[in-house]
């Protein structure tokens, strides 16, 4: 039986990742860390606390040490510290399961792969105006720093993160042309596995597209990657009088960025405007995003997928900027998306998606996300990954 460690985040993903891996629980065995400078983590976000060790940074490679682990699940790379994956051992298998925002914005001041214009104007220039971090938040970020051990000389930890993808073996992305941008760079050398984090909840069910409401639903987050904005001013000139305009606020961003999204939101649609800023239950969630007759999502990278694919199968109407990959790819498994730049029209608010569109939408989503055999398959062939690397490697 594999044993396998998983370096995981406290995030809402791990929890699904967890039930995901216990249905092949007779086939490989399972560990989860969460490397933390605190000495007990209050978890925010995971509730299968049971199931996860907390370690210190400094006693990370002993653990590793004492426990004969077949590979390594890096969840995450913006989350840990990359000299400490530099340092291990060259006999275990190393696998990178990116989520989109370690490949997108970090190294900090030099992303791994770079998206032109992930700022569009508007918001680009607003974002220049807020006020500068405080030095408060600077010191603690700098104490932090120094005490993980990593450099604090911007250079230096460049090259710490691109070294620590240099030593992967094995990679993961949400969106499977994510891998043929990030391996241009001469550094990065681990092959591609395909491997998705899936809500086991869905498997075998079916989702019914239920009747829609007036909902214009707009971005996922207060991250500025949403381009609010934009999009705000754009809707500004077409007629949504019809429509509530809703915006997911509750996380991504500062308070005073989304004071300020709020504001423009307000202005531009009055008492029309409903921002999300407060917690919902999943459940909750998902009862709105099915109720959104159109969803506009102006991300030029990879993004709230998770939100997409309720979307999509729930017959709504949504728009992609088309240079994005999350655009591309689905349009090449034959989702019917549709293009903020030319197709965010009168028209196409007037009118929702047709139902033979959205049975279509509902269907293919619907085998990505809730097919269960497809799902263990793709974690069995990642186990024969690891196991073909230990046979390789003679160990």
């Amino acid at each position: 039986m594999l044993n396998l460690l998983n370096v995981v985040p406290d995030e809402k993903f791990i929890d699904n990742v967890i039930e995901y891996h216990d249905y092949t629980s007779e086939t490989a065995h399972h560990v989860y860390v969460n490397v933390s400078l605190r000495r007990k983590q209050t978890f925010q976000y995971i509730s299968k606390k049971h199931r996860i060790i907390q370690i210190h940074p400094r006693k990370f490679f002993k653990y590793v040490a004492n426990n004969p682990f077949d590979g390594i699940i890096i969840h995450n790379l913006a989350a840990f510290l990359p000299n400490l994956i530099i340092k291990i051992p060259k006999e275990i298998p190393v696998m990178w399961s990116s989520w989109g925002m370690d490949i997108y914005s970090y190294p900090k001041g030099a992303p791994v792969v770079s998206i032109k214009n992930m700022h569009h104007n508007m918001t680009a220039a607003a974002l220049k105006l807020q006020h500068p971090e405080p030095l408060i938040s600077k010191i603690k970020s700098l104490l932090k720093t120094l005490i993980s051990g990593e450099s604090i000389h911007p250079d230096k930890r460049i090259q710490a993160y691109m070294n620590a993808i240099r030593r992967f073996n094995l990679f993961s992305c949400v969106v499977p042309l994510e891998y043929e941008l990030i391996k241009r760079n001469e550094f990065f050398h681990a092959k591609y596995v395909e491997y998705h984090y899936y809500n086991t909840s869905l498997f075998g069910t079916i989702t019914q597209i239920k009747p829609k409401s007036d909902i214009i639903l707009i971005g996922n987050s207060a991250a500025p990657t949403n381009n609010h904005l934009e999009i705000f001013h754009h809707l500004s000139k077409l007629d949504t009088s019809k429509f509530k305009i809703l915006a997911p606020l509750n996380y991504g961003s500062d308070n005073e960025w989304k004071d300020q999204l709020v504001k423009a939101g307000r202005t531009t649609f009055g008492n029309r405007f409903e921002p999300i800023t407060g917690f919902l239950p999943f459940k909750e969630y998902a009862e709105l995003l099915s109720k959104c007759s159109h969803a506009i999502f102006y991300h030029e990278r990879q993004q709230a997928m998770g939100n997409i694919y309720s979307l999509l199968e729930n017959g709504c109407k949504l728009f992609l900027s088309e240079n994005s990959v999350t655009y591309q790819y689905l349009k090449s498994l034959g989702v019917q998306v549709f293009s903020i730049q030319t197709e965010l029209t009168q028209h196409n608010l007037d009118n929702p998606l047709s139902s033979n569109l959205a049975k279509t939408n509902n269907e293919i989503v619907s085998r990505l996300i809730h097919s269960k055999s497809k799902a263990i398959t793709e974690l069995h062939n990642l186990y024969n990954e690891f196991t073909n690397f230990k046979q390789t490697h003679g160990n």
